[in-house]
């Protein structure tokens, strides 16, 4: 990893979406989904959600619409939506060019004293099992006072479609979702390929054991192209796109994303 800062949310990742939420302007539909936007002959746009198992409702009406999820485009995702009136728009076309991999995560708790590594960040070459890791300890609000430490971790995708192969996502046409049982057969996998990153930084000849181990499927949740825009925008339709997809595929690259979003909508509706 190059030098520069690197944006998180603190303590955690969820602050930033706690932070928008308490804006008084903001108002939330908790536990709803949206399925399907619609822009009316006035221009603006009508959005239908649904709430547990009650059929869409239609919400109030919208000057704009930000599209914040790819799997929105994706017609097989759960998340799918019916885009009435948006598309042929050349920002819709153009989010369904993005192409998505999976990645397995790791996160292990281990005492602080058995890596000694000089980094808090990197991407690791050379590995067939891990692309990226950090010392989730070392950022902001997530210091610990308990002698341990945590790490944070990404496989290839090469290793992740082997995991797959093992574990695949769906089982006689249905999905497979990530228990506690799925998970922790796997979690020893990837703990293996991460040791094998960190041991030349250990202070110790024995592999330790995870005090706290847990891992995550990410089925298509990092994106194999991008974009190479801050975001997207159709100003005809008030139309607006952002997320990981568009420049960098991560946490960081999704907040910067939607911060351009926001500015572009801005300026257009005032």
């Amino acid at each position: 990893m190059g030098p520069g800062d690197i944006y998180v949310g603190v303590p955690s990742m969820d602050a930033v979406c706690q932070g928008l939420a308490a804006n008084p302007n903001l108002r939330s539909h908790w536990g709803s989904k949206v399925k399907g936007i619609r822009r009316l002959e006035d221009g603006t746009w009508k959005l239908q959600y649904v709430t547990g198992s009650e059929d869409a409702a239609a919400t109030a009406t919208h000057g704009a619409v930000l599209l914040a999820d790819i799997m929105t485009m994706r017609s097989s995702s759960p998340g799918s939506l019916q885009l009435g009136g948006a598309e042929a728009s050349p920002m819709v076309q153009q989010m369904g060019t993005v192409t998505a991999s999976p990645v397995f995560s790791l996160m292990v708790c281990l005492d602080s004293r058995a890596v000694n590594a000089p980094f808090d960040g990197a991407t690791v070459t050379g590995s067939d099992g891990i692309q990226w890791v950090a010392r989730d300890s070392s950022k902001p609000g997530r210091e610990r006072e308990d002698n341990l430490e945590c790490w944070v971790a990404m496989t290839t995708e090469a290793f992740a479609r082997q995991l797959l192969d093992e574990a695949p996502l769906t089982k006689d046409g249905a999905y497979v979702a990530q228990s506690q049982q799925y998970l922790s057969e796997l979690a020893p996998r990837i703990w293996d390929a991460l040791w094998g990153v960190l041991q030349p930084f250990s202070s110790g000849a024995e592999k330790p054991v995870p005090v706290y181990m847990h891992a995550q499927r990410w089925g298509g949740g990092f994106k194999a192209s991008v974009l190479q825009e801050a975001c997207l925008i159709d100003r005809e339709l008030d139309l607006a796109a952002c997320g990981d997809f568009c420049r960098e595929s991560s946490a960081q690259g999704a907040i910067l994303s939607g911060l351009a979003a926001a500015a572009a909508l801005t300026e257009k509706l005032s």
